[in-house]
C-alpha cells in the first residue's frame, strides 16, 4: 500500500507524535461528561453577571438623581416616570460612547419638551435603506428598529400624541433621498431619523457622496418646521470588521 505524499510514514517520529496527541484528545473527550461546563464558560458568564449588576447600579444611580430633580416646581420623577422605569439593557458608558456628536441639542430638547407636555401632535419620521425599512425584522412594521423606538416613545410620553411614518426605501442611497424628499417626510415633522451608513458605503474618501449627503441634511434642516434630526449609524453585519477596516 503506498503511503500519501502529504503525511509521514507511520514508522516516523512525527506522526507516533501526531498519533498520540489525538489518542490523547479522544480520551479527555471521552471521560467528560456531556453535561458539563468548561471552567472559561463558568467564568464568562460570572463575569457577565458582574458586568450587568455593575450596570444596573450605575443606571440606578443615574435615574435616582435625575428623580430628585425639580423643574417649575414639578419633580422630574412625576414628569417622566415611564422612563424612569425603564430597565436599559446596555451600560451607561457604553450608551455615552455611542453618541458620536450631539452639539447643542436645541431642537431635539424643544421636541422632548413637547412631548412631555402633550399639547400638540409630534410627527417622527425616518428616512434609509432596508435597515430602516425593517430588513431582518421578524414583522416589518412591528418589530423593526424605528417600531419598536416609536413604541417606546408612546410609552415614555403617555400624554403626547405621536404621528410615526417610516420613509425608509431599500437598496436606495442618499442622493435618491435628496431628489424626492418631500416625497417620503411628511410636511411638518418635527424629528427625523438619518440611516445610510450602509447604502452610502464606508469610504469616508469619497467627496461625491458625502456632498450629496451634506446636502440632504441641510434640506432637512431648513425644512419650514425645522426638525430635529438624528443621524444613526446602523451597519450591517460585518461590515465594521471588514477587510481593509479601522
Amino acid at each position: 500500500m503506498a503511503a500519501h505524499p502529504s503525511l509521514p510514514l507511520p514508522g516516523s517520529s512525527a506522526a507516533c507524535w501526531r498519533i498520540a496527541g489525538c489518542a490523547l484528545l479522544f480520551m479527555v473527550l471521552a471521560a467528560t461528561p456531556a453535561t458539563s461546563v468548561p471552567q472559561w464558560a463558568e467564568h464568562a458568564e460570572a463575569t457577565k453577571a458582574a458586568a450587568r449588576k455593575l450596570s444596573e447600579r450605575h443606571w440606578h444611580s443615574h435615574v435616582h438623581r435625575l428623580q430628585s430633580l425639580v423643574l417649575d416646581e414639578r419633580r422630574f420623577g412625576d414628569m417622566l416616570g415611564p422612563i424612569m422605569r425603564h430597565e436599559y439593557t446596555l451600560p451607561m458608558p457604553q450608551v455615552q460612547k455611542s453618541l458620536v456628536y450631539t452639539g447643542s441639542n436645541f431642537r431635539l430638547r424643544k421636541v422632548v419638551h413637547d412631548l412631555i407636555l402633550g399639547k400638540r401632535q409630534i410627527k417622527v419620521g425616518a428616512i434609509g435603506g432596508s435597515i430602516t425599512n425593517g430588513a431582518k425584522a421578524s414583522v416589518i412594521g412591528e418589530t423593526d428598529w424605528f417600531s419598536l423606538l416609536g413604541k417606546y416613545m408612546q410609552r415614555a410620553f403617555p400624554r403626547a400624541s405621536i404621528s410615526l411614518r417610516n420613509g425608509a426605501l431599500p437598496a436606495t442611497p442618499s442622493a435618491l433621498m435628496n431628489m424626492c424628499l418631500e416625497q417620503y417626510v411628511d410636511d411638518g415633522v418635527d424629528l427625523v431619523f438619518v440611516e445610510y451608513v450602509a447604502n452610502d458605503g464606508s469610504n469616508r474618501f469619497d467627496e461625491v457622496k458625502a456632498k450629496v449627503y451634506e446636502r440632504l441634511l441641510r434640506k432637512l434642516l431648513a425644512m419650514r418646521s425645522r426638525p430635529a434630526v438624528v443621524l444613526m449609524q446602523l451597519m450591517p453585519k460585518g461590515m465594521a470588521y471588514g477587510q481593509g477596516s479601522r
